[in-house]
């Protein structure tokens, strides 16, 4: 969910308030970013907090922008009044939502191996070979819809 415009306005201020010069905040940017801040925005020091904000918003990154802020200016007085916000953090890559056989609702984040397939609602999870840590699973979930391993 992108920010609302009080809370970009805020992070804003808090920005331009804890790092008064764009090396401040290029430093701030590459060392907790790992980003370069002249990749992401040119122009006045509000100009590139404004870029910067904008930047994080659209990568899901707001989140990190402001812990790494508070990091590295972590007594001042507007960065720690931004604790009290929930900002949003990056959500995983997407599937989007499709209707798949029988009208199986199919979609959600991508974090492991896990096929949703068929009208029965059956969970496959692929063969494991490189990682033998990960258990597979077998059994009931909370639905009552059965997960079974992709091999026999």
């Amino acid at each position: 969910m992108p920010l609302t415009g009080s809370e970009f306005q805020q992070l804003q201020q808090a920005l331009l308030s804890a790092f008064p010069t764009g090396a401040s905040l290029g430093q701030m940017v590459r060392f907790g970013l790992d980003e370069s801040l002249d990749a992401i925005a040119t122009g006045n020091l509000s100009t590139m907090v404004f870029q910067l904000i904008t930047w994080a918003d659209a990568q899901g990154r707001v989140a990190e922008l402001v812990a790494e802020a508070q990091k590295a200016n972590p007594r001042n007085p507007a960065l720690v009044a931004l604790s009290s916000l929930s900002f949003p953090s990056s959500p995983g890559p997407a599937i989007p939502a499709s209707t798949g056989a029988g009208g199986v609702n199919i979609g959600g984040n991508v974090h492991g191996s896990v096929i949703i397939t068929g009208n029965n609602n059956t969970v496959h999870t692929p063969p494991i070979s490189s990682t033998p840590s990960v258990p597979r699973h077998t059994g009931s979930v909370r639905n009552g819809s059965k997960i079974r391993s992709a091999t026999p």
